[in-house]
């Protein structure tokens, strides 16, 4: 049986297409409490069409406990459509996020968050994201992460997620990473994605 499930993972695998996403972030304190990230991102499928997706937009995190966050943001983006023009649309979304343990070499950390989708071309929906992630703490510091993604209809996605995180210095810190994206049939295909982000922080 086990032999049987392998098989059929590997062979969805295999065909899932293959993206990458890079994102590009600067992050500074606003108030005692409240911290805003402007946040850019773009994901290209090398294979078929480059570039077919862009998105920018602001997000705010304040910082209730010490322990827990509130997060709320904004999204504008674009993506190809099937005729090859690109479609813009709005994302809203809200959450928060809790450090569940941190030791002196590694910590773990919890994200909840509601999604409310507008896009030009389909009806409005929402989605939901949970997310657990460790990460060793450190100049070098690798992570690992799981996040299930769900809709009105039920489970939308999993994405098993795994990456490197460099302190170049206390404003730069750069990551690349990689995730595996099982999704429901409707949704699209499963996915490889090879990812980066570059996050710059203004000097306290």
């Amino acid at each position: 049986m086990r032999s049987l499930l392998a098989g059929l993972w590997l062979t969805h695998s295999l065909f899932a297409v293959t993206e990458t996403q890079h994102a590009f972030e600067f992050s500074t304190r606003i108030a005692e409490k409240v911290s805003l990230n402007l946040h850019s991102r773009f994901r290209t499928e090398p294979a078929t069409q480059g570039i077919y997706q862009i998105r920018f937009g602001p997000i705010v995190t304040y910082r209730w406990k010490p322990r827990l966050s509130l997060i709320g943001g904004y999204y504008f983006g674009r993506q190809q459509a099937e005729d090859g023009d690109f479609v813009g649309g709005h994302r809203w979304f809200g959450g928060g996020e809790s450090m569940l343990r941190r030791r002196p070499r590694w910590e773990v950390d919890v994200r909840g968050l509601i999604e409310r989708f507008g896009p030009r071309n389909a009806s409005d929906f929402t989605r939901y994201r949970g997310r657990v992630r460790w990460s060793a703490r450190g100049r070098i510091a690798p992570f690992t992460s799981q996040e299930l993604l769900a809709d009105p209809s039920g489970f939308r996605s999993v994405r098993l997620a795994a990456g490197v995180r460099f302190q170049v210095s206390q404003q730069v810190q750069a990551e690349v990473g990689y995730f595996f994206e099982p999704r429901r049939r409707d949704v699209g295909p499963h996915r490889h994605m090879w990812t980066t982000l570059i996050h710059f922080r203004q000097r306290s």
